[in-house]
């Protein structure tokens, strides 16, 4: 493990041992991004709205967004037919722009109402279909998301616990331009917790997938770890499946994967090169 992280930080011939999953890769990074920057739009507004207004009592729920360089989030009422009860925009930087919260009660718009909708009939399909695990000290997050014109939402497992990362027991939900259900897709098959205690210096964390798990890193993996990293003093991290292995250096958002079998003779690159070195150090010695 320490030879393959030191490679890739120095080593500037890693790439040739990668197949080329530039494009797979970026749509992976684009999508969780996408799911990152509305956790952190609605955690932004959450503060921002019940430092002003405590009561609760009346939210059923919230949506966040961002359209033409704005970010919002809304909460919207309890009641069947649900209305906006709030509303709070923020600029690309999470700031409050000049009168950035409106508490006049209003509809949804058709695009909020999309999400609205996805976000309902996932939660009722998680109550319902016996595909979702729960666990103990745990709990869903629904994510709802319309991306490129595809409607779906993702639902990753929240640990109830301070200084732990949950990776699988995550789904995807995919839905037709009627927000319809389609199908629902299991993502991992197992649960992975992480522990990260405050004193920890790794910075490296690693997960593995099983032999149904998807053989990359997933948009779910990806999301989690960008919302994570950071309190949990992560550089990088590392998906290890059947198949392939993926390292995703996090301050920078890359995503790299190589093949078992790539690995395998990029080990063996290095292998050679130290014994080498150390035949050149003991014949100085002589």
């Amino acid at each position: 493990m320490k030879k393959l992280l030191f490679f890739i930080f120095v080593s500037f011939n890693f790439q040739v041992f990668c197949q080329n999953f530039d494009a797979i890769n970026a749509e992976t990074i684009a999508e969780a991004t996408e799911l990152y920057e509305s956790q952190m739009i609605a955690l932004k507004a959450a503060e921002l709205y019940f430092k002003k207004y405590r009561n609760q009592a009346a939210i059923g729920g919230y949506l966040a967004y961002s359209q033409d360089s704005i970010s919002k989030c809304i909460f919207y009422s309890k009641a069947e037919n649900a209305t906006v009860i709030a509303e709070i925009t923020l600029d690309t930087s999470y700031k409050l722009i000049k009168e950035g919260i409106n508490v006049t009660e209003r509809a949804f718009t058709p695009y909020e109402k999309d999400l609205y909708e996805i976000r309902s009939k996932s939660q009722q399909r998680i109550t319902t279909d016996t595909l979702f695990k729960s666990f103990q000290d745990s709990q869903f997050k629904i994510l709802p998301l319309i991306y490129k014109g595809k409607k779906k939402a993702y639902i990753v497992t929240n640990s109830l616990e301070s200084e732990i990362v949950i990776f699988g027991n995550d789904y995807r939900i995919d839905f037709d331009k009627d927000n319809t259900i389609l199908h629902v897709t299991r993502l991992h098959k197992d649960i992975t917790p992480i522990k990260y205690p405050n004193n920890s210096k790794e910075s490296n964390a690693i997960h593995t997938h099983s032999l149904i798990d998807d053989d990359l890193m997933t948009v779910t993996d990806v999301f989690t770890l960008l919302l994570h990293w950071e309190r949990a003093k992560w550089e990088t991290h590392m998906v290890v499946s059947q198949n392939y292995l993926s390292v995703l250096h996090l301050r920078s958002k890359r995503l790299i994967t190589m093949t078992q079998e790539a690995y395998k003779k990029m080990i063996d690159r290095i292998d050679k090169g130290i014994e080498k070195q150390k035949q050149k150090e003991n014949n100085q010695k002589n």
